[in-house]
């Protein structure tokens, strides 16, 4: 072959006289093979005639070498410059010991794609928080600046799987789902399945059986693990199986475990290794990592050091982490940071301290997170704040994908989106809206034993056509999630679009499966469909979930063919009302379609906490027996006989529960300013019609009226309202601020109350003209009357006219003098006995 300098990478034919060509690649339009010749890092020859660089020596392989390592160094190398090519050999086991290692327009292979790496290859870092930082990079790192990284261990068909059979304490034997083919000696990590992360454990196989089926592990396990279905009487289902992960691979990158003088220094017993990718310019050679085993990392009270970091790299399309397994971190698992179009696949995380799988500044779009595993995310107060109450999966824009992850014993949540007004940090531009961006995907996700919620949204998500630039209002679509045994809700959401819950199954968690803070939109905008929520299953260890779903405290939502199961004892209730309420706030309409019971559940359907709190709406009869009825708390103005007490919407709070039929359609009044205001702050009042009376305490907070009042009254009646007084105070209210919410265009109420003395003139909404006659409940809205004897103003609200299915119809009210000009002459409209009679 010649001569030559250095290491060369040729293209050759190989012809064999009577075989043939050998197996050929199209290199320049022909076929041919690669032949590289390559400098051995055992050859003296490699290094001058020197011996190979050992302990504290530092490595420079210049532009245009590849090295083949061939043996393992001897010592603790420095730093190490790949601006070539450094290739593992893969003819024996290799450890490589170093205190950096940086790759800077060249590259580091153990093993590719085609021909992974089959024997054992050990990559530390070494290190300690005093050590020098290289300039954006740090200590104790594999970086890359430039360039490629290529690890790949020997594959495995699956890194993790779910119990077959449920895995009793003091037992040795797993049986799983899908067949493995893990090695004896292989560390795995089995998930709790209980309230209590805690419980997750991990163990070592001593023998694999039933073509991988079946473990035996060296010791016996710790606690309860359940592998079971739970089937109910219809034959819905819900799998609660513990998840069964690899942590052995055969391609390590670790951090050492402890270097330095003292364990006071802060951190230092927390200063682990990180690979971190942030590469230059348009450099877009893929990154890949697959089978590789990274203990050990991250530093823990430093932003931007953690176990895998993608830092700033912008379109990563064809880079990937699969199949990996990152464990004991003090500094998350997996970061993308500036990054899109990423590959996130088959990792296996466990006992990592802040959030694991993380989606750092809010511009990263278009990253795929298909099957991954993230057990025991432990809070850190070393990191960001949100990192004392941590996410397995920590996402901070909707526009990404989550298909088949499963996020279980995080020390607060499974998945997270935390969306702000703008991407933060280096990142940021006003471009950009993350909790107005269209949505990505969520899909067939499971999350169990996180000590708050399964999932959370926070604060704000309403998704619209153009992000930041608005238009319509779109569809989130959260599909399939799996989630119990959460230790307050299964999901809760904050502030909501449209937002939709579809073919969820819910058990087990301690509080809530569903709550919803806000939701706003369309008709069918907000939804909750085709999902189960089940208060306890036959794995249930604690006290079972209290409610099944607990409605906004405001605007918007549709249940429709929701199964509640096992809701069977008095202190349990399917429904509950006014997420996030004070006391005697609420008041809004809630629709329900396809609603069923089963195992006892239609015994104990809802239970409210006062007179006013809140409107569900049957539109089939499912709910509660009637078409087109009403469900709410019972109160004083409800009809009689169109209203009746039921006991099943009576659950074990202070307010009995009745059902209206459609005629006695409910509205919710809200008003607040009432002037004088140091006459009226504070002071109760009484709501009358035909059919009793409710108390309607002022309260300060109010979820549309401030220092205000709230009540649920019947459309087409008339209602007094009498301010509770002491007897020296005047009780004339000069103005207010008010609203009428859920009116129908057939709604209307006629509000009325007596003043002491007469007034010069009156303003409702903007009308100023007293209509001359006893209000009927045809007339405009605003329209008013005062009676000069009787001295009782009456004013209706209307949504007469209103081309919407539903109206909010707000207006103010003020007692007015006349104006110089004189009062306006009432329209008497024919009744001739009337006089009008204007204070002077």
């Amino acid at each position: 072959s010649g001569a030559h300098t250095g290491t060369v990478k040729s293209f050759v034919t190989v012809t064999v006289a009577g075989k043939g060509a050998s197996v050929s690649s199209h290199v320049n339009g022909s076929l041919a093979s690669a032949f590289e010749y390559v400098d051995r890092w055992s050859s003296r020859f490699t290094w001058g005639g020197n011996e190979p660089p050992g302990d504290g020596e530092s490595v420079h392989i210049p532009e245009g070498q590849t090295i083949l390592l061939d043996t393992s160094p001897a010592g603790i190398l420095n730093l190490i410059v790949v601006q070539g090519q450094l290739i593992f050999d893969d003819s024996t086991d290799l450890r490589l010991n170093a205190k950096y290692i940086l790759i800077n327009g060249g590259g580091l292979q153990i093993g590719t794609e085609e021909e992974p790496f089959m024997h054992r290859a050990v990559i530390t870092l070494h290190g300690n928080v005093r050590d020098p930082e290289i300039p954006i990079y740090g200590a104790k790192v594999l970086a890359l600046r430039k360039g490629f990284l290529d690890l790949h261990g020997k594959p495995t068909n699956i890194t993790w799987t779910r119990l077959a059979q449920t895995l009793d304490k003091n037992t040795s034997v797993l049986h799983l789902m899908d067949a493995v083919d893990w090695e004896t000696g292989s560390v795995i990590v089995i998930a709790s399945t209980s309230k209590d992360g805690n419980e997750t454990e991990t163990a070592t196989i001593e023998q694999v059986s039933d073509g991988g089926k079946t473990l035996y592990l060296y010791t016996r396990v710790n606690f309860t693990h359940y592998g079971i279905t739970d089937v109910l009487e219809d034959g819905q289902f819900i799998d609660i199986r513990a998840e069964v992960g690899l942590l052995s691979h055969n391609v390590i990158v670790q951090g050492s475990i402890y270097e330095g003088n003292s364990l006071d220094e802060l951190g230092a017993d927390q200063y682990g290794s990180q690979i971190m990718i942030h590469r230059a310019g348009s450099d877009a050679t893929p990154i890949r990592l697959s089978n590789v085993e990274v203990r050990y990392g991250g530093q823990a009270f430093r932003l931007g050091r953690y176990a895998v970091h993608f830092h700033l790299s912008d379109v990563m399309n064809g880079s990937y982490v699969k199949h990996c397994a990152i464990h004991h971190s003090n500094n998350r698992a997996i970061t993308a940071h500036g990054v899109h179009e990423m590959l996130f696949e088959g990792n296996v995380a466990y006992d990592i301290k802040g959030h694991t799988f993380f989606i750092e500044d809010g511009i990263e779009t278009g990253n795929h997170y298909i099957r991954n595993l993230g057990l025991v995310t432990r809070g850190s107060s070393s990191l960001l704040n949100t990192d004392q109450l941590p996410a397995t999966f920590w996402i901070t824009n909707p526009n990404n994908t989550f298909i088949g992850n499963a996020a279980a014993g995080s020390r607060a949540y499974g998945f997270w989106y935390d969306l702000d007004n703008h991407p933060v940090g280096p990142s940021f531009t006003t471009s950009v809206c993350p909790n107005k961006t269209p949505f990505g995907v969520f899909r067939n996700n499971v999350a169990h034993t996180n000590a708050e919620f399964g999932l959370r949204i926070w604060e704000t998500y309403t998704p619209k056509e153009f992000g930041c630039g608005g238009g319509k209002d779109v569809d989130a679509v959260f599909e399939g999630l799996v989630t119990y045994a959460n230790g307050i809700h299964g999901l809760e959401f904050s502030v909501v679009g449209h937002v939709k819950i579809v073919g969820f199954k819910i058990a087990d968690n301690r509080d809530s499966g569903i709550e919803i803070q806000e939701a706003y939109g369309d008709w069918r905008g907000p939804i909750i469909k085709d999902t189960l929520i089940i208060s306890h299953t036959i794995a249930n260890r604690g006290r079972p979930q209290t409610a099944g779903i607990r409605t906004p405290n405001q605007r918007l939502l549709v249940v429709s063919n929701v199964t509640f199961a096992r809701f069977d004892s008095d202190e349990l209730s399917c429904l509950r009302a006014c997420s996030h309420c004070k006391f005697r706030q609420g008041g809004y309409q809630y629709w329900f379609e396809k609603i069923r019971f089963l195992d006892n559940s239609s015994d104990h359907k809802a239970g409210f906490q006062w007179e006013h709190e809140v409107l569900f709406r049957d539109l089939d009869g499912t709910l509660s027996g009637v078409v087109n009825g009403t469900v709410t708390p019972t109160n004083g103005l409800l009809p009689a006989g169109v209203c009746e007490h039921r006991p099943e919407f009576s659950m074990n709070l202070a307010v009995p529960g009745s059902v209206c039929k459609p005629e006695a359609y409910l509205l919710r009044l809200a008003w607040n300013r009432v002037e004088p205001l140091a006459t009226f702050a504070g002071r109760d009042l009484t709501v009358r019609n035909q059919h009793g009376s409710s108390l309607i305490p002022w309260r300060h907070y109010r979820l549309t009226h401030l220092d205000g009042y709230m009540l649920t009254l019947p459309s087409q009646h008339r209602h007094n309202l009498t301010y509770i007084m002491p007897p020296h105070l005047d009780t004339d209210v000069t103005s207010f601020s008010a609203g009428l919410y859920n009116v129908r265009p057939q709604d209307a109420v006629i509000l009325e109350t007596t003043y002491d003395t007469a007034p010069d003139h009156f303003r409702v909404g903007s009308n100023r003209k007293d209509i001359g006659r006893p209000l009927k409940f045809s007339d405009n809205h605003t329209s008013w009357h005062f009676d000069n004897v009787t001295l009782n103003l009456e004013y209706i609200l209307s949504a007469k006219g209103k081309s919407e299915p539903f109206s909010d119809l707000t207006y103010g009210f003020s007692k007015e003098p006349c104006p110089v000009s004189g009062c306006p002459v009432p329209n008497v409209g024919g009744d001739e006995e009337y006089e009008p009679k204007w204070r002077r």
